[in-house]
C-alpha cells in the first residue's frame, strides 16, 4: 500500500495508518479521485510488466490490495472467474476493463 500512497503522492512522510485513513476520507468525498487514482496507478504497473520490470503476479497482488483497502467484503470469487484461465500480464487492463471489474464489485 505504501507503494501505491506514495506514487500518488498522498501524505509521502506520513505513516501507512495515517495514509490509509487519509485516502478513505478522500474517498469518500470524491470516488472519482479514488478510482482516478487506482487507475492511474495500476496502468503504471500495468506498463512494467508489458517493461518486465515486475510480473504479472506482481500486479495481481497490487489490485488485490487495492481492492482489499477500498472494500474488505469485495466478492474475489467473482472477479476471479474473470481471470480465470488468464495470467494477469495477458489481460489488457485499460480504464474501462478496471471500471467495469470496479462495479461488479460494488455491485455485488
Amino acid at each position: 500500500m505504501k507503494v501505491f500512497f506514495n506514487y500518488i503522492n498522498l501524505l509521502p512522510c506520513g505513516n501507512l495508518e495515517e495514509q490509509c485513513n487519509l485516502f478513505a476520507a478522500k474517498g469518500l468525498e470524491d470516488h472519482k479521485w479514488a478510482i482516478y487514482n487506482i487507475i492511474k496507478f495500476l496502468q503504471y504497473q500495468k506498463e512494467r510488466v508489458e517493461q518486465a520490470e515486475i510480473t504479472g503476479g506482481t500486479l495481481r497482488n497490487f489490485v488485490k490490495t487495492i481492492f482489499n483497502l477500498i472494500n474488505d467484503n469485495w466478492n474475489w470469487d467473482k472477479l476471479n472467474k474473470v481471470m480465470k484461465d488468464q495470467r494477469i500480464d495477458q489481460i489488457n487492463y485499460n480504464t474501462m476493463k478496471i471500471l467495469s471489474l470496479l462495479k461488479q464489485q460494488k455491485d455485488n
